[in-house]
């Protein structure tokens, strides 16, 4: 969300108009629950695999309604700078997933599955209520069921790269396609991913570097 910030502080030239759309923003009643329910989460004295866990969830997940609306802008031919920008932030904020995928799938003591749906399923949730209070759907011409089935889609998958059982077994919902995946190889070179590539958990980690 704090990404929706940045680009009002751009398309919005008009500093009273861009303060008042942003208090709107963060004001509203789905960004105060998700701050509510990370904050109560972390400051709880959690173990480290959970916070891996929500961190994944933060990163991807709660990005979910941005990544429909980019999806639209794309598929339609609008506001193509923003897009690229966009780009850049979704293959950052997704390294950052990998790294949580990763450690995740090194640690010896995971939490149940019953515990990281759990997680999954108020994070779904909280940003389908987002979604439904951010998104002009009737404008962009999407059905709430459609939002609804690319949340538990895009959950399925980060389940399956946890090593997880799928929960919601719900398909891609919309016509564009998927965003491509980025990741840096280790001679810093980016690379795409071809969809349904499994990247998450096969590079090797080393935990013996001198630091």
């Amino acid at each position: 969300m704090k990404y929706m910030l940045v680009y009002g502080e751009t398309y919005i030239p008009d500093s009273k108009q861009k303060r008042v759309i942003i208090n709107k923003v963060i004001e509203l009643d789905s960004v105060l629950k998700k701050q509510k329910w990370l904050t109560e989460i972390f400051e709880s004295n959690i173990p480290y695999y959970n916070k891996l866990v929500l961190l994944y969830i933060s990163k991807v997940l709660f990005n979910g309604t941005l990544n429909i609306l980019i999806g639209y802008c794309k598929e339609n031919s609008i506001l193509p700078c923003l897009c690229n920008v966009h780009e850049k932030i979704h293959r950052d904020e997704y390294l950052h997933g990998d790294f949580s995928v990763m450690c995740c799938n090194h640690l010896v003591n995971k939490l149940k599955y019953e515990h990281v749906l759990d997680y999954f399923k108020m994070a779904v949730d909280l940003e389908y209520q987002f979604s439904l209070e951010m998104l002009e759907l009737n404008v962009l011409k999407i059905k709430k069921e459609q939002v609804r089935a690319f949340l538990e889609y895009l959950t399925d998958t980060m389940l399956t790269n946890l090593k997880y059982p799928k929960h919601y077994n719900s398909k891609y919902p919309f016509s564009w396609p998927e965003f491509t995946k980025i990741i840096v190889n280790e001679n810093g070179k980016e690379e795409t991913v071809k969809k349904g590539e499994n990247v998450y958990g096969e590079k090797q980690i080393l935990f013996d570097e001198d630091f």
